[in-house]
Order: structure tokens, then sequence, then C-alpha cells
């Protein structure tokens, strides 16, 4: 009966007092959401952000060059959150269009900070990128253009 009743005690116990089981892979500053977790996961960086891996995600972010660490945000400064996950936090937004709520309890910060660093990061990337040539010469087009569209699409001369 003592046996018993010692088993059932130290059930109560383990039951009674929850413990927060912590791995060596997170620490409690980490958000249960990182973008470096994602460093071995192509398809899953693929599905997040539309870039094949995370190397070609550090080479985007690496366009945006050294001032993508020195923002100034629309509303408060998010220093609770490193500016890869800010970059990610943005990707996810606009390929997924993920809700406020969703985003901050995946990178553990408030509804109003995700809004901040989006709109702050869609600014930023608008205003980095705005010089890129996106599109190509006319004479590169037609050099490339297969002849089926020139045949069947062809401008008149003006």
């Amino acid at each position: 009966m003592d046996d018993v009743t010692e088993t059932v005690n130290a059930s109560v116990d383990l039951v009674s007092e929850p413990r927060l089981l912590h791995t060596a892979s997170q620490t409690e500053d980490e958000p249960p959401f990182n973008v470096s977790r994602f460093s071995c996961d192509n398809l899953g960086i693929h599905y997040y952000t539309g870039l094949e891996n995370y190397s070609k995600f550090l080479y985007v972010l690496s366009t945006l060059g050294h001032s993508a660490y020195n923002l100034t945000y629309y509303g408060h400064r998010c220093d609770n959150i490193s500016v890869p996950n800010q970059f990610f936090l943005t990707l996810i937004k606009l390929r997924l269009h993920s809700p406020n709520f969703e985003l901050s309890r995946m990178f553990r910060i408030s509804e109003n900070s995700v809004a901040n660093v989006f709109i702050t990061w869609l600014n930023f990337m608008a205003v980095q990128w705005r010089e890129l040539n996106l599109f190509a010469s006319r004479d590169l087009t037609t050099l490339f253009m297969p002849d089926d569209f020139d045949i069947n699409f062809r401008r008149p001369d003006l």
C-alpha cells in the first residue's frame, strides 16, 4: 500500500508542477520562429519567402546594404527582433499574407511591432531597390523573343 501511495503522490507532483523543457537549440530570447533554423531547410525557406534557399535569402538581404542595420522605424525601434528576422517576417507577410497576430506569435513580438517592422521594411526595400533596372531594353527583348511571338504579335512600324 505504501508503494502505491508514493507512486500516486509522485504522479500528482509531476502534474501539479509544470516544468518548461529547454533544448540546446532554443534560448529564452530566441523566438520560436527564427530564420537561422531554415539554414538547412530549402523547402521551408522557399515556402515562407519564395527564395530557393537560405544562401539566396542572405544574398537578397545583403543587397539592401548596411543601411538595413540602421533603419529609422515608422513607429518605435524594434531591438527585440534581429535584422534577418525582420526581413524574414516581411517576406512571409508579402508571400503568405499572414495576419499580424500570427506573426506576433511566431516572432514573440507585439502586433504593433509586426506592423511597425513590416511598414518600415517595405518602405526601405522600395527606396533601396528603386534604382534597379528590372526591364530589358527593347533591342535585347527583340533578340530573345520567340519566333512564334514575333510572327503572331508583330508590332506595326510606327
